[in-house]
């Protein structure tokens, strides 16, 4: 089973020195009540039930450390980035590191990866729907589009 989440709100920042690596923090809040597989029970559940959505309205990553190499960072650019942070489910943070796919175009940055998180660690109760077990890790795949923010 597959499904989406928005992300609601993106942030960050860097901080470059000379002859240090590029290092920077992530800020990525998503709306838990948003989350859809495709099928209105199954969601339903989840929101309600497993990720208490009415109590805990956002899903959150908020990076402790993000190291790059951004000699490369120019359009057409792929790189790989470390990053390490917590994310709060259901008001219970846990401590993830994983590396981040990079590719830079001239108006935007995709960025992509994924991560195994244990449901149980976050105190969230069996998402299990009928017949469809849920079984330890989950596997959460992303893919954001950054762009510029906009001068006023």
């Amino acid at each position: 089973v597959s499904g989406t989440i928005d992300v609601e709100r993106v942030g960050g920042y860097h901080d470059v020195r000379a002859g240090e690596p590029w290092c920077g923090r992530v800020h990525v809040a998503a709306d838990a009540s948003a989350m859809e597989s495709g099928n209105a029970s199954r969601d339903r559940k989840m929101r309600d039930k497993t990720l208490d959505a009415a109590h805990h309205p956002s899903i959150v990553f908020q990076s402790r450390r993000v190291e790059a190499d951004l000699s490369r960072f120019q359009p057409g650019a792929h790189l790989t980035v470390e990053v390490s942070g917590d994310l709060t489910v259901r008001g219970r943070s846990a401590a993830i590191r994983l590396p981040v796919d990079v590719f830079v175009f001239p108006d935007h940055v995709m960025l992509s990866g994924s991560f195994s998180i244990g449901w149980k660690q976050f105190g969230l109760p069996d998402p299990s729907f009928g017949i469809i077990t849920v079984r330890e890790p989950v596997r959460v795949a992303f893919r954001l589009r950054a762009v510029p923010r906009r001068k006023p």
